[in-house]
């Protein structure tokens, strides 16, 4: 089985566990750019009602969401006047983890987020909001079309 056949068929998996999700009227406009898959794996696991395999599955999927991970994460580190440094202390954790969160290289587990969160005084759905504006941006620069 192909790497892409696996990765589709993890999505699906979510998919099929939250068929709710597709109700979500502000979702709907998710949808449209992240692809029906991807934004089904990607909503599912924010909710954190489901593994940490399915969070890790829609991050690899589409590579802007690490990136737009990174960006909100410095842009409220910053926001808060902390040194890379300073909040790996207050997660425990090291400066270079950060680092790399904040370009793109890491996706955060779940705990880690709220823990990030938390460092920031930083409510996640603040810090989830801000992120998926940060993709869109990100996914409309990429793709001109879809800002129509």
């Amino acid at each position: 089985m192909s790497a892409g056949k696996r990765k589709k068929d993890r999505a699906d998996v979510c998919c099929r566990a939250f068929p709710a999700v597709a109700d979500i009227p502000s979702a709907r406009a998710c949808k449209k750019f992240l692809g029906e898959n991807v934004f089904y794996a990607t909503i599912v696991a924010v909710t954190c009602e489901v593994k940490a395999w399915c969070y890790h599955v829609c991050m690899k999927e589409v590579p802007c969401l690490a990136a737009a991970f990174g960006q909100t994460l410095r842009t409220h580190r910053e926001q808060g006047g902390l040194t890379q440094r300073e909040l790996a202390a207050r997660i425990g954790s090291v400066t270079s983890y950060i680092r790399f969160l904040e370009y793109g290289q890491k996706m955060p587990t779940l705990g880690t987020f709220h823990l990030l969160c938390a460092a920031l005084t930083v409510d996640p759905h603040e810090f989830m909001a801000a992120y998926l504006q940060a993709m869109y941006r990100m996914r409309a620069a990429q793709a001109p079309e879809l800002q129509a």
